[in-house]
């Protein structure tokens, strides 16, 4: 209620004692009293303009906005130069969400009193709430050369300071109204809120601290104290917070949604879905909370019904970007790439910006083999994540979606479909340093999401890998660990764990003991090798199940020969795939059993069209959550590791070769090779020690090398290799 309206001249001396005694009690809080009289006062003379402006007040109060709208209306019928009266009426319409007709409102109200404080601030609130933040803060500082001291103004000033990313003049405010009000929570709130913005995240929390201190039912302190809690990974804090805000509030959504997705970061999947489902329960047209819950089912291989509720949060809200990449990543999953392609090219057509959308694109157009196609939408996503634009012509800039960051090409294994052995490089180790400065470019530059610590050697011998891989997790950007799993003993594997942020690939390419003869001669039996193997999916379940937060997870990659010209054979049917994966699945549920973990959601597995012509395969196969088996296709690195069965014929015309747009190699040396094949450097295009690898990615050397599979330039030797056709030997 605004300030106490003055008399009409036209009462009588009862009715003024009985407008003073209502005015008190609507003053005290005591509406309901208030109510009474005023309908009384009604009922002796029906057009007292007081009476009707205050009763309207009384039914804006209590939430009965459209009955004060007409209550104020009729109050201005009989004095239409009534300043408060315009103002309480335009406070009603802004709860209405009617933001215009309300500012004409407050505008009526400021010509007919100029002076008039409280009409300029609300009329700076709507302002600010329609982000016309310069408009809003010229009204609360004309608010404020009326009257210095209005705490809610300077407060409101405070906020629109924040919006417009002028956080410092913002906390000068927010300090001026607790100096006025130390006891104004939400004064010490929006310092808070601000002083995060700023990264003083320490400052922040004593400030959200210090409201709900002045304020224990401040539910809106509690909520973003727990969102801070989420962002510094205090998750015990976040929750604690968090469960406090629905304490005081039991219908707030938005709180359990996030208590669900501070649940989910520390992998309490069953928590978190309640949360979701509660955030559900107190507002049904919520996608956010649905999406979450897909993404939860996800994580557990419950695809079909991730599916469902990425569909629900995309009906509620059609322009949900991550619930449609979700829905595409889930029917990329289950190999429906047509599927999978719909919902992410919908994703990007609601944010054509969306690098992640055109990113996954590209991965579905790989996957059905149209590799120009798929190479145009890599450059889309790599141009917009990244800032980086291409030197020349557009059709042969970047497309990077691999990094690989060789730590060594030195190995224990001596594969016989891999060329380790036949490398005419030095051998040598990355430095420490060097591998650090890498993963800073990475990050700064966003080149790309994952590091591969993979191209040729086995990384694990590296001496300070547990120290690369705590830096890698430091950058935020995650790593892929590639590993022929020889070095995973007892007192590694914990402590590979402990480090990695990301995925640790076993490659268990030779996945029988019959097989295991093509690693060559080396020191490790098999039992010792496959026990490795087994040590790491224990004591990964074994975290699971001891509710250890997982940064992780672990992939078990097993090669297949179908319709290769592989120098070996390997799995080589449908059958010899389904025994493989029994194997697995059979030893996961004997490990779920001893640790007590909840049976996890196995799909009925299919792997015949892992060995048909012209189909996309579906490849991965979970285990666990957080555990998958996938199979790989064999090939043949450049033809260099043909069966001797056959002969290369070269390539009558060039064949467009994704891998100079997507690959991005660093050799141990610093050297840059475009290929992932490329294992003995041969197409070094530029060195990160002298250059930076956005430089090296735009370098006339790389551009020609994209270049020459378009036709433009000639192939390299090596490339000419790679696209000659081997046909068998008559």
């Amino acid at each position: 209620m605004n300030q106490k309206p003055s008399g009409t001249g036209q009462q009588i001396a009862p009715v003024l004692a009985t407008i003073d005694e209502a005015i008190t009690h609507h003053t005290a809080g005591r509406l309901t009293e208030a109510e009474s009289i005023y309908t009384q006062i009604l009922q002796i003379q029906p057009d007292h303009p007081d009476a009707l402006h205050l009763l309207g007040v009384v039914a804006h109060q209590v939430g009965k906005h459209e009955i004060a709208v007409n209550l104020i209306k009729r109050a201005l019928t009989f004095r239409p130069l009534f300043p408060e009266a315009h103002c309480n009426l335009g406070n009603t319409l802004t709860a209405l969400n009617k933001l215009d007709q309300a500012e004409e409102n407050y505008q009526i109200a400021i010509k007919i009193k100029p002076d008039y404080v409280e009409a300029h601030f609300s009329l700076g609130n709507i302002r600010s709430e329609q982000q016309r933040l310069e408009e809003a803060v010229e009204n609360y500082q004309t608010a404020l050369t009326l009257k210095p001291d209005h705490i809610a103004t300077i407060n409101g000033l405070g906020i629109a300071m924040r919006k417009l990313h002028k956080f410092d003049e913002a906390v000068l405010e927010f300090k001026k109204a607790i100096s006025l009000a130390p006891e104004l929570a939400e004064a010490h709130n929006n310092l808070g809120t601000t002083l995060k913005a700023l990264g003083k995240l320490d400052d922040a929390v004593v400030c959200y601290q210090q409201a709900i201190s002045v304020n224990p039912k401040y539910v809106t302190a509690f909520y973003n104290l727990g969102l801070l809690y989420q962002d510094q990974k205090e998750f015990d804090l976040a929750i604690e917070s968090l469960t406090q805000a629905v304490a005081i509030n039991p219908e707030f959504a938005e709180a359990y949604n996030d208590l669900g997705i501070t649940y989910l970061a520390l992998n309490q999947m069953e928590q978190a879905i309640k949360c979701f489902q509660q955030a559900i329960n107190e507002k049904p047209d919520f996608p956010d909370a649905h999406y979450n819950i897909g993404q939860v089912l996800r994580k557990q291989a419950c695809f079909t019904e991730a599916i469902a509720r990425y569909q629900t949060a995309t009906a509620q809200n059609p322009d949900h970007t991550a619930a449609h990449n979700a829905l595409g990543l889930t029917y990329l999953e289950l190999g429906q790439m047509d599927d999978a392609i719909l919902s992410f090219k919908r994703a990007l057509s609601v944010d054509p910006k969306c690098a992640d959308a055109a990113y996954n694109i590209g991965i579905s157009l790989y996957h059905q083999g149209n590799l120009q196609e798929s190479v145009a939408f890599l450059q889309q996503a790599f141009s917009g994540r990244t800032g980086i634009q291409a030197d020349g012509s557009h059709e042969v800039s970047p497309a990077l979606n691999a990094l690989f960051l060789e730590l060594t090409n030195k190995c224990n294994f001596h594969c016989s479909f891999c060329p380790s052995d036949s490398q005419k490089r030095t051998l040598g180790f990355m430095e420490v340093e060097f591998a650090m400065k890498m993963y800073t470019e990475v990050a700064d530059k966003q080149i790309v999401d994952y590091v591969s610590l993979h191209l040729m050697g086995e990384p694990t011998l590296h001496p300070q890998l547990i120290e690369i891989l705590k830096f890698g997790a430091s950058t935020n950007v995650k790593t892929e660990l590639v590993t022929n799993g020889s070095t995973l003993v007892p007192k590694v594997v914990p402590k590979i764990l402990d480090a990695l942020y990301g995925t640790l690939v076993a490659s268990h390419m030779t996945p029988t003991k019959d097989t295991y003869r093509f690693r060559g001669k080396v020191g490790l039996s098999w039992d010792r090798y496959i026990g490795n193997i087994q040590l790491l999916v224990r004591e990964y379940l074994k975290r699971l199940a001891n509710g250890n937060e997982a940064q992780n997870d672990i992939n078990l990659r097993i090669m297949i020969t179908k319709d290769t010209a592989s120098n070996v054979n390997i799995v080589e049917s449908s059958q010899q795939a389904l025994d493989i994966l029994k194997e697995w699945s059979d030893y996961t549920a004997e490990l779920e059993q001893e640790f007590g973990l909840p049976v996890f959601n196995r799909r009925q597995p299919n792997t015949d069209p892992l060995f048909q012509r012209g189909q996309s395969p579906i490849k991965r196969y979970h285990l666990q959550r957080g555990v998958a088996l996938t199979f790989w296709e064999a090939f043949t690195f450049a033809n260099t590791r043909v069966n001797d069965e056959f002969e290369l014929k070269a390539a009558e015309k060039t064949i467009f070769c994704q891998h100079p747009f997507t690959d991005f190699g660093i050799l141990w040396n610093g050297d840059v090779t475009l290929c992932c094949l490329d294992y003995d450097g041969q197409l070094k295009v530029g060195n990160v020690r002298e250059d930076s690898i956005e430089t090296v990615v735009n370098s006339e050397a790389a551009n020609q090398l994209r270049a020459s599979m378009l036709g433009q330039h000639p192939l390299p030797p090596v490339c000419q290799t790679c696209q000659a056709r081997p046909t068998r030997k008559v």
